[in-house]
């Protein structure tokens, strides 16, 4: 073995040598953050053991998500755990998840997306584009499953809010308190108001863990993300600070959201006949192309 071979050999080992060790630099302190605890108590908890029932594969990925949010809690990334814990509250705390765990599930989405794009332009001889393609939708992925449960949740909630608070009017007319009233409603609103009742029983705990009116209504707003819930709760909180009677204000929270509700209808009836000229001209114009579709063939000669 020439001279030149042995120092080409022990270069390699260097590296190598090199490698290693920095690997084992940054793995060791790595391994020894401490993972995040998935939460047992409360709408967290009930939710995450839910999860857990209804998806057995997350059972299997719940350890590693764990290990990776325990070293996300770690780094510098305030902003988005802030945004994916105000994403989560809103999405009704999906899965019990935090804001360091839905980033660790984007990470290993964004994972799958750029083997999945690899495995589409080496196999399938497609272009290069598909892999930032399938990286960048495997990155928002969560983030858009958990913004389209929050705006699905917004929905139902102005949907059966004016029911609750005719349901609280009723009660607090004959003489009973606002928590009281609220038990009342969780406890009589039907099927189709699950996430309503959800809502208001969030809403009791923190009555009965002592925080105030305003306080419970307030946090109500944010985790709702709804423009119709917040203006109620912006009404119902000016009516507690000004000491006006609660009932009045629900009973007209309760009427001008049924209103709004028929105004919205309307405003999406005078849309749809918009939006269906286009498919009914295609579908004249296809009519059209049947019938003299074949008298035009026979004109030219076909």
């Amino acid at each position: 073995m020439s001279t030149s071979e042995l120092w080409l050999l022990a270069l390699r080992a260097a590296v190598m040598l090199a490698m290693a060790t920095a690997s084992f630099a940054v793995v060791l302190p790595l391994a020894r953050v401490a993972p995040v605890v998935p939460p047992s108590f409360g709408l967290r908890g009930r939710n995450r053991a839910a999860v857990r029932l209804a998806v057995p594969t997350f059972k299997l990925i719940e350890p590693l998500l764990a290990r990776l949010a325990g070293i996300l809690r770690t780094l510098p990334v305030s902003a988005l755990r802030t945004h994916g814990d105000r994403l989560i509250r809103r999405a009704g705390d999906a899965a019990g998840l935090c804001g360091d765990e839905l980033i660790a599930m984007s990470l290993l989405t964004l994972l799958m997306g750029a083997a999945f794009g690899l495995w589409l332009t080496q196999s399938l001889n497609l272009a290069t584009l598909w892999l930032p393609l399938m990286v960048s939708i495997g990155a928002v992925l969560p983030a858009m499953r958990l913004d389209s449960i929050a705006c699905e949740r917004a929905k139902a909630l102005e949907r059966s809010l004016p029911s609750a608070m005719d349901l609280c009017v009723l009660c607090m007319g004959a003489g009973t308190d606002f928590p009281s009233a609220l038990v009342f409603a969780t406890r009589e609103l039907g099927l189709g108001h699950e996430v309503c009742r959800e809502e208001l029983s969030v809403l009791l705990e923190q009555l009965s863990l002592g925080r105030t009116r305003v306080e419970a209504l307030q946090d109500l707003s944010l985790r709702s993300g709804s423009q119709t819930v917040q203006q109620f709760v912006a009404a119902v909180c000016q009516s507690e600070t000004k000491g006006t009677p609660l009932v009045d204000a629900l009973s007209i929270q309760s009427a001008t959201l049924r209103q709004r509700r028929s105004v919205l209808a309307e405003e999406m009836a005078a849309k749809a006949g918009v939006r269906m000229m286009l498919p009914l001209m295609l579908m004249v114009c296809s009519v059209l192309l049947v019938i003299f579709g074949p008298f035009i063939v026979n004109g030219i000669g076909l």
